[in-house]
């Protein structure tokens, strides 16, 4: 039940008050933590530009020429100002507008104009950038449809028909057969599956320079096609392809496949400009500005889409920015927004970024699928392990079939580290050494272990990671090897000690894996609380190796036998929780989801039913302020029969605290229903 978890939270907040190590740090400290990460700075601002925010009490046009006959004011002429977006619509108002010649900035961020609300310097948003995890192995989509109850959802009846979804991103390769192969209508004059928007950005914007809108939104020239993965996430379908250039390693479909979808490209990734000017070889390191990514939310919300799907997140001051403000106008209008939580586990508290710190939002956190499928080697008896190739060192030869011999069960942090630690029993086979390179815990270099697994006469090198551990291996020139987690490693020396003989291929092409790490929170996944201590992330979706649709440049730019790819990140878990919610509005109707409590009751129907997750390895649940509710279980906030309102408590100051609370639970069934509660302990709240 939710309330378990948020009683964490509670607990968190009297554990400040007496200043207790959490996780070996005081509470001093991890207050030092969150006052030095960087949230925004004047180097985020895009040159000379400044976004201006309007009372809405006339037209678009006199509000520029309004700003510009107040140029004294910036200590700039008139005609050094000029107009770059404008907004315009029924919830808000405003422009951003680049000045042509040299000032001092401080003079317009403090200018008082009639009219005017607010004054901001438009900011830089980095291009959305997927995670790179040890196991290159794209897990199926299958995998997290099981994880969190759209498969049943889908065998109810619910694939999204009638809900309208807007992903905004980095363009959309809409060719793609998975997507419906055509935009807008298709040569019959039907439909497609992606029907509306636009470009903002152009394909040589890098984030400074003047974009240059046209109505197409297509991606096909970026390296990693970012937007057509998160697309296909909600709504990929493979089943009818009969293309072999286009054949996925097995039929899936995406999580909302029959929902109507709609790009929004409002940044732009490496390799459109360079693909755009060859012959000078002009690289564009790509990215956005916030009025864009603002007047893809207006446009969004114009298009009277439901949802918006949107995997751009970076650091940006108090709730206060430009996109804080749209998200919030859309959202009163009744547009569900996801955004994601960021991608910076590991660098402190209240890392989540912009849209982690807007209440209005649902935030998403990433979980790790249950299953990858990438480069692996067979036993014969038929399991399969995936596994990452070492730098040097070469392939091993498509299915060559090897024993593979444990150097040192015990798995000491010096395995093979030196001649003296080689198991003489590896000549003639693949050698499976532990991989620890910590030097002061008695590890070494994956070097090293190589190369003296290859002087004792090894024909491989591979590599088992220790626990927590993602490294990827340099390993040695002359042998060929690589790495696998610790869990598979686990899992091999197991079977090798009851059958030692068992004869495996390597190099033996896709194969689906388990993933040691399945249903815990993604190493990258970032903490919140927000700003003011309140709840973020949200919830919890598949984040962490998932499968999607690419543009065919990408495919070949990557070597990929066809446009398909895992990438990680919160990016992935956001469609993910994004299309299921468009699955629960077809289930209960959009007007009844809006006529009762709107985004409140979204949020606590989602929120009601998650399943909180415990840290990898351990038998304690991850923190709110990690995995929100928990991950997501679709099908269970369909069917529920009971329910919690609010959707969280938290004790976030001193000042605003109250001496109780209301927990109201209802019940939707036709019995009554005795209700215990209870308190459930997770980590940094105990």
């Amino acid at each position: 039940m939710r309330f378990a978890s948020t009683t964490a939270v509670l607990a968190f907040a009297s554990a400040v008050v007496a200043d207790v190590p959490i996780l070996g740090h005081s509470v001093t400290q991890i207050a030092a933590k969150i006052a030095n990460t960087p949230r925004s700075s004047s180097a985020n601002d895009v040159p000379n530009t400044y976004f201006f925010e309007t009372h809405h009490d006339g037209s678009i046009a006199d509000t520029i020429d309004h700003i510009k006959q107040h140029a004294q004011k910036f200590g700039v002429p008139e005609s050094a100002i000029a107009s770059r977006v404008t907004f315009d619509n029924v919830v808000f108002q405003g422009a951003s507008i680049h000045i042509t010649v040299a000032h001092n900035s401080t003079n317009v961020l403090n200018a008082v104009i009639p009219g005017i609300k607010n004054i901001t310097p438009v900011k830089r948003v980095p291009r959305p950038q997927p995670v790179k995890i040890t196991r290159p192995a794209p897990p199926l989509l299958g995998f997290p449809h099981n994880m969190t109850g759209a498969y049943q959802a889908h065998n109810a009846g619910f694939l999204g028909k009638g809900i309208k979804v807007a992903v905004i991103d980095t363009g959309v390769y809409y060719l793609h057969p998975a997507l419906g192969g055509c935009f807008i209508k298709d040569a019959h004059g039907r439909p497609c599956k992606i029907a509306f928007r636009t470009d903002f950005v152009g394909d040589l914007y890098d984030g400074t320079n003047t974009p240059i809108p046209d109505p197409d939104p297509l991606d096909n020239c970026s390296a990693e096609g970012h937007g057509t993965h998160t697309t296909g996430i909600i709504a990929a379908d493979t089943r009818l392809i009969t293309d072999p250039a286009f054949r996925p390693l097995n039929d899936f479909i995406g999580v909302a496949p029959e929902a109507t979808m709609g790009m929004c490209k409002s940044c732009h990734w490496v390799g459109c400009a360079w693909r755009a000017s060859e012959a000078t070889r002009m690289l564009v390191i790509g990215g956005s500005s916030d009025d864009l990514a603002v007047k893809a939310i207006f446009q969004a919300l114009e298009d009277q889409v439901d949802i918006i799907s949107y995997s751009v997140s970076f650091a940006a001051a108090y709730d206060s920015s430009p996109v804080a403000t749209a998200i919030r106008q859309v959202a009163k209008a009744g547009v569900y927004f996801f955004g994601s939580a960021s991608n910076n586990g590991g660098a402190g508290f209240g890392v989540g970024g912009e849209t982690a710190d807007v209440p209005e939002a649902i935030v998403v956190a990433s979980i790790d699928n249950s299953h990858a499928v990438g480069q692996s080697f067979n036993a014969e008896s038929g399991e399969v392990f995936g596994y990452a190739e070492n730098i040097a060192g070469g392939s091993f030869e498509p299915n060559q079939a090897v024993k593979i011999v444990v150097n040192n069960p015990a798995g000491p942090s010096d395995d093979g580290c030196f001649p003296h630690t080689i198991n003489p029993a590896i000549n003639s086979s693949v050698a499976l050494l532990n991989f620890n390179e910590n030097p002061f815990a008695g590890g070494c270099s994956s070097h090293s272990r190589c190369f003296n697994a290859l002087q004792a006469g090894a024909i491989g090198c591979l590599l088992y990671n220790i626990p927590g551990n993602a490294d990827l291996a340099g390993g040695a020139n002359g042998i060929p090897g690589g790495v696998i987690d610790n869990g598979s490693g686990l899992a091999l020396i197991k079977l090798l000690q009851s059958h030692p003989d068992t004869v495996f291929h390597m190099n033996a092409g896709l194969g689906a894996s388990l993933q040691s790490t399945s249903g815990a929170p993604s190493s990258f996944t970032a903490l919140g609380l927000d700003d003011d201590l309140l709840i973020s992330p949200s919830i919890a979706g598949v984040g962490g190796h998932v499968y999607s649709t690419i543009s065919e440049f990408s495919a070949q730019l990557n070597d990929l036998p066809s446009p398909y790819t895992d990438m990680s990140g919160t990016s992935m878990s956001t469609p993910g929780v994004a299309g299921a919610a468009a699955l629960y509005l077809q289930a209960k109707g959009r007007e009844w989801v809006l006529n009762n409590g709107g985004i409140d009751k979204l949020r606590r129907a989602l929120t009601s039913s998650a399943k909180p997750v415990k840290i990898f390895q351990r038998n304690l649940l991850s923190s709110v302020w990690e995995q929100g509710a928990g991950l997501v279980s679709l099908f269970d906030s369909i069917t529920a029969r009971h329910e919690t309102s609010p959707a969280w408590f938290a004790l976030n100051d001193t000042i605003r605290t109250q001496p109780s609370y209301d927990l109201t639970i209802t019940n939707h069934g036709s019995t009554a229903v005795t209700y215990t509660l209870t308190n459930v302990g997770a980590a940094l709240g105990t």
